[in-house]
């Protein structure tokens, strides 16, 4: 299973996946921020602007091979969801942490992502509870 975090708030997602890390031991976090960092400083890819997505899908398929599941987690996705899909099939779960309110919203937000936790109602550990319950339920 390999399910994608996102939202705005930086200590949400992170507390968020290291919740899900911490309580769950075959779950591993890996920050699709840092990878596009890594990549632009090594300079890997040139000009793909979807190199750090498809370098992190890699990673998180042989983290699965190894018996992991993964948590990716990026501030936005939104450019990247469709591709990540792709890349990794049915087993894939995007969830988006964040305003649910439609004057606030990315309207693409609703379209792309499978899940929406609405931050301003729920705690970290609510949304940990609402995750887990749809990854036992796949």
């Amino acid at each position: 299973m390999i399910i994608l975090l996102c939202g705005t708030s930086d200590i949400g997602r992170r507390m968020l996946a290291e919740k899900i890390v911490r309580e769950k031991k075959d779950w591993k976090h890996l920050p699709l921020e840092r990878v596009d960092e890594l990549t632009r400083e090594q300079n890997i890819g040139g000009e793909k602007d979807d190199m750090f997505i498809r370098i992190a899908c890699h990673c998180a398929k042989e983290m699965g091979e190894q018996g992991y599941h993964v948590v990716l987690s990026h501030p936005t996705g939104l450019e990247e969801i469709e591709l990540m899909r792709e890349e990794f099939g049915p087993g894939f779960i995007g969830f988006h942490l964040g305003a649910v309110d439609s004057e606030v919203t990315d309207e693409r937000i609703e379209e792309l992502f499978d899940y929406l936790i609405d931050s301003g109602r729920h705690s970290v550990n609510d949304a940990y509870t609402l995750m887990m319950q749809v990854v036992d339920e796949e």
